[in-house]
């Protein structure tokens, strides 16, 4: 048995272990069976190098691109990486978890990594990996023009920097991303002691970039959408729950996957959990016809386990479901019922923008929609301003009606 077809075998073993799907695992063995093509054709044996040059010759994945790679290019490098982890015995971890690799110049890794130690205490991990992502481009940047030491920053660094991503050709979100991040880091270095205050001005402004109108769901089309569920199996009756989840509290995919027992207030008719993406305290009510969904299936369809989960996997091991199953089974949900797309999106995201319109059309303060979004802040929120009145009308939900005062409760204005 040669290296390859060994780590290969070892794999997937360690992938079945930790509850990852046959359909996904066959993905990824295509991707390595191609390796082995690869390797064959070209008379070599295999090295986490050559898997590499193998990604940036069949495919041109190179480290220099990765921020144009779609979602199957990154699921050949999620394919490459799993055999190198398996080459380097290191154990096995779900894509979806853990922390992003720093990539850091060693002359700044002391203070770059307390920094990120500080961003922790107040941010998601999947906020501090983004900023990884970004400080793993600027650490080996400035590393090449002399920056040995953050202290001895300068604006023109700054500067340089940013020109240099802009003309990489990333989008604009991209470098508008990158430039907030850099701001809270010099803020922090300032903060420190570690540069001065006025470096914090210096950091050069990006333009906003322009959002994209949200797409959403006419009132009938997310009612048809809702009954075209088939609900006599269990799977349908959890598939219901996550679509009315989604369209009715507007809740993220990662959100709903992750709602706990222990989130369902039945005492006073609330979800009560924090945002995975922003980690805001978010509270919403627990309707009539959500509540009795969430009953039937907790009692008629969920599957025995120890998971603390509400939606679960109905295939072993029953574990929680990841966001992808839930943008899925609105997918699903939405063409059996006949829905057009038309261009639309049509996962959960458009079923919280067609919610967020539908109370903007019905007069709903911003601050509650925010909230009932779990957005950090206003400014997310705001996009459905932009929204045409008579789109608004035509939009517009028909809200259930709702517990106590969520739409008119504190923070309203």
């Amino acid at each position: 048995m040669g290296v390859l077809q060994e780590l290969v075998n070892e794999a997937r073993e360690c992938m079945r272990t930790a509850g990852l799907t046959e359909t996904y695992i066959v993905r990824l063995g295509r991707v390595w069976k191609s390796l082995g093509k690869w390797l064959e054709a070209n008379g070599l044996e295999y090295t986490p190098e050559l898997a590499n040059r193998f990604l940036a010759e069949e495919y041109g994945l190179t480290p220099e691109n990765k921020s144009e790679w779609k979602g199957m290019d990154k699921e050949r490098s999620r394919a490459i990486a799993v055999l190198r982890d398996r080459y380097d015995r290191e154990p096995y971890h779900r894509a979806d978890v853990g922390v992003y690799r720093k990539a850091f110049d060693e002359a700044h890794d002391s203070i770059l990594t307390d920094f990120l130690d500080d961003l922790s205490k107040v941010r998601t991990q999947t906020t501090v990996n983004a900023y990884v992502f970004t400080l793993n481009k600027l650490s080996p940047f400035l590393a090449e023009r002399g920056v040995g030491d953050l202290r001895a920053l300068h604006a023109r660094d700054m500067a340089r920097f940013v020109e240099e991503l802009a003309a990489s050709g990333v989008s604009q979100h991209t470098v508008y991303s990158a430039v907030s991040r850099l701001r809270r880091l010099v803020a922090w270095l300032a903060d420190q002691g570690y540069i001065s205050d006025e470096l914090v001005e210096a950091v050069p402004r990006a333009k906003t970039p322009q959002a994209k109108l949200p797409d959403t769901y006419t009132d009938d089309e997310i009612g048809r959408m809702v009954d075209a569920v088939d609900t006599a199996s269990p799977v349908g009756k959890r598939d219901l729950v996550a679509c009315l989840l989604a369209a009715r509290l507007g809740m993220r995919a990662s959100d709903i996957v992750g709602l706990k027992l222990e989130n369902l207030r039945w005492r006073t008719n609330t979800v009560e959990f924090a945002s995975r993406k922003t980690g805001q305290l978010t509270v919403l009510p627990l309707t009539n016809e959500i509540g009795e969904a969430i009953i039937d299936y907790l009692a008629n369809g969920r599957p025995e386990s120890d998971s603390p989960n509400v939606l679960l996997r109905h295939a072993k091991p029953h574990t929680g479901m990841r966001p992808g199953r839930v943008h899925r089974i609105v997918t699903d949900a939405l063409n059996d019922a006949g829905v057009a797309f038309g261009g639309r999106r049509h996962g959960p995201h458009a079923l919280r923008a067609s919610l967020a319109t539908g109370m903007m059309a019905s007069g709903v303060p911003l601050p509650t929609i925010s909230a009932t979004l779990s957005h950090a802040n206003w400014d997310t929120t705001r996009i459905y301003l932009k929204v045409d009145v008579e789109r608004l009308r035509t939009c517009a939900l028909e809200v259930p009606p709702l517990v106590n005062t969520w739409w008119t409760g504190a923070g309203c204005v």
